[in-house]
């Protein structure tokens, strides 16, 4: 059985119920804003699962379920009210229920598979951290070209936009670097509290903010900040001056 498809059967499932219980809230408000933040929280549970190996579906149904209750969204960590907890294991319950079934069937008679993406905790993830800083001097923790105060010195190739002036050339800048063929390193901002945590996807760029982009052979960076500056480091710099020709005049300016 090919796990990272069940994966990703489960998490369409927690996307779709996500997105209908946003919606209801936003017309209704009440607690089933909580139901919306729990399923995306079992979307990053599932994600942290991604290659890993499972001895039978038991063992797969049983390491799931031991996230249960387990909250890194630090919303979700808070004091739950009885209606809340009534909720919350009502989602449970139902997802249990799907997920057996979905173990027991083809999966893609059920639903089509979100993109590949993997939540990287622990001593992979720290090393990545290491890798990013080595590189590309590159801090989760602070902001990073133009907006650090000063120029990372380790990297020779970098210029920056503003957003407004790259977004019509989304489509060709992902071509440059093999988006969506190719999966890419993303480190972002985040509401899961857990130390050393970023993702390996093959989704194309989409709106963010915070956000560093780079490939397995760390060549190239981008990095999205929430000043709405757009970064680029490594080998994609003369591609990408060569693209946006047109908007020299706007290259390395700050025009917030």
């Amino acid at each position: 059985m090919n796990y990272n498809d069940v994966i990703g059967v489960l998490k369409a499932w927690c996307r779709e119920k996500g997105d209908r219980y946003h919606e209801y809230y936003r017309k209704a408000g009440g607690e089933t804003y909580i139901k919306y933040l729990v399923t995306g929280e079992l979307q990053f549970h599932l994600s942290m699962l991604m290659e890993r190996e499972f001895s039978s579906p038991e063992d797969f149904l049983e390491q799931v379920k031991a996230s249960y209750w387990h909250f890194y969204d630090i919303s979700l960590q808070r004091e739950k009210t009885p209606v809340q907890t009534y909720m919350i294991q009502t989602i449970y319950d139902e997802f249990s229920l799907y997920m057996e079934t979905v173990l027991q069937t083809d999966i893609y008679t059920l639903s089509s598979p979100l993109p590949y993406e993997r939540v990287i905790i622990g001593e992979e993830a720290e090393a990545l951290y290491a890798r990013f800083w080595d590189v590309f001097e590159y801090d989760v923790n602070i902001y990073w070209y133009p907006l650090c105060g000063g120029e990372p010195q380790k990297v020779s190739e970098k210029c920056y936009f503003m957003s407004e002036h790259i977004e019509p050339y989304w489509t060709d800048i992902c071509k440059l670097v093999g988006i969506p063929e190719k999966r890419v390193y993303a480190l972002c901002d985040s509401a899961y509290q857990i130390p050393f945590c970023m993702g390996m996807e093959d989704m194309t760029f989409d709106e963010c903010s915070e956000t560093v982009y780079t490939n397995y052979d760390f060549t190239w960076m981008i990095y999205f900040s929430h000043e709405d500056t757009v970064a680029f480091a490594g080998d994609i710099v003369p591609k990408v001056k060569t693209l946006l020709k047109d908007k020299a005049e706007h290259m390395n300016r700050y025009e917030g």
